[in-house]
């Protein structure tokens, strides 16, 4: 009898337990665990941020298929695994409503603080790829005026509104960053955000990472704030992480795991992408089609306050408190990866019924374009 194909896989991914196993012998293994010997009869690699794979990991292995749920490469060495003849593929857009819930949080919390109406605000959007192209219509929404940075699409296309990263900089109030990290290349995106950039934003600007930690220069950051040059920053990634600066930790107006696309919806979705991904490398059949599907959740909401803001406010706090992760985090920095681990449910608004008594036409259509699916006994004036 012929022996059956093996698979590794980082034992944090949700939903993939028990899926595969039908069809392959499969090893569950913590990320940071994973080794060249682990792999010595492993055909397939399933990986998330924290395993570096490069020929390190896999020389002399087996491997001929490596996946990441995740949106984001490079933590995979993509040239060495083309040059080797490994496939290899990742889950783009998978989590962008994750980090778009998580950035709309961020910007609640800004403006609670700031007393700016939301719709006197300046957003700037740098990459508008997966993520940024959907949360621009998002903060539309609620009325935000945005800007657009994205030097490669505006490359491309000539005919477009998108501005430079210092026109942008300079323009906004909220500046809210999109990008992969690139080191090398036209558009390299390593230290993005520098000196030179920081000192082109207003002093009442925030700036928002939820990208890669090293798109910001994290030293030139904390001194711009211990200077109050910006007004303050969100940061949801970090250089050297999960060592991170404590002393920016502290700094910053709200800080947190790098957990923004940690929805369960996300998660959700890049498992269903890797699957597939691996029914069609290994000509699967059942695993081609494969998708999961969340239950909807019902989202009781108490009489709302006259304030459109607050109202607002109050509804997306309902699904998701950012404040709670980051009072979690500077508690305990040194529980980094702890808190990823065992990150709890966090599910989008898309996954909400909501029920509730809501007096203004105008809210509503917020909610819905927000991507709450409003109850039929909701009563609207």
């Amino acid at each position: 009898m012929s022996r059956r194909l093996h698979i590794v896989i980082d034992d944090a991914i949700p939903f993939i337990r028990g899926v595969l196993e039908p069809f392959f012998d499969v090893s569950y293994i913590p990320g940071i665990e994973i080794t060249n010997q682990n792999l010595k009869n492993a055909e397939g690699l399933v990986v998330r941020t924290r395993t570096i794979c490069d020929s390190s990991l896999l020389n002399q292995t087996p491997v001929r298929f490596v996946a990441t749920a995740t949106i984001g490469t490079d933590h995979l060495d993509t040239l060495y695994l083309n040059q080797q003849g490994i496939q290899w593929m990742h889950a783009p857009g998978c989590n962008a409503l994750s980090v778009c819930q998580y950035v709309l949080a961020a910007i609640f919390e800004i403006l609670y603080e700031t007393k700016k109406p939301l719709t006197e605000t300046t957003l700037g959007i740098v990459g508008v790829g997966h993520i940024g192209s959907r949360l621009y219509p998002l903060a539309k929404a609620l009325g935000i005026h945005c800007l657009l940075c994205d030097p490669p699409r505006a490359d491309e296309d000539k005919e477009n509104d998108y501005l430079s990263l210092m026109e942008v900089l300079s323009q906004s109030d909220i500046v809210s960053l999109h990008v992969p990290l690139i080191q090398q290349g036209l558009y390299p995106t390593q230290h993005l955000i520098n000196d030179t950039h920081l000192k082109k934003m207003p002093s009442h600007a925030y700036l928002i990472n939820s990208s890669r930690g090293p798109v910001v220069d994290n030293q030139a950051l904390s001194y711009h704030l211990k200077e109050k040059t910006i007004a303050g920053a969100i940061l949801d990634v970090w250089e050297e992480e999960p060592n991170l600066n404590k002393t920016l930790l502290n700094q910053v107006m709200i800080g947190t795991p790098h957990i923004a696309g940690y929805s369960q919806d996300g998660k959700a979705n890049a498992t269903s992408q890797v699957v597939r991904g691996i029914g069609n490398a290994f000509d699967i059949e059942p695993l081609k089609t494969f998708d999961l599907h969340l239950e909807k959740q019902t989202l009781e909401i108490e009489p709302l306050v006259e304030d459109d803001f607050l109202s607002l406010r109050a509804i997306f706090k309902k699904t998701y408190d950012i404040r709670k992760d980051s009072l979690l985090l500077k508690h305990s920095p040194d529980n980094f990866e702890t808190f990823r681990k065992n990150y709890p449910v966090r599910r989008e608004p898309r996954a909400y019924e909501l029920k509730t008594l809501i007096k203004k036409e105008n809210i509503r259509r917020v909610l819905e374009k927000l991507g709450f699916h409003l109850c039929v006994d909701s009563h609207f004036v």
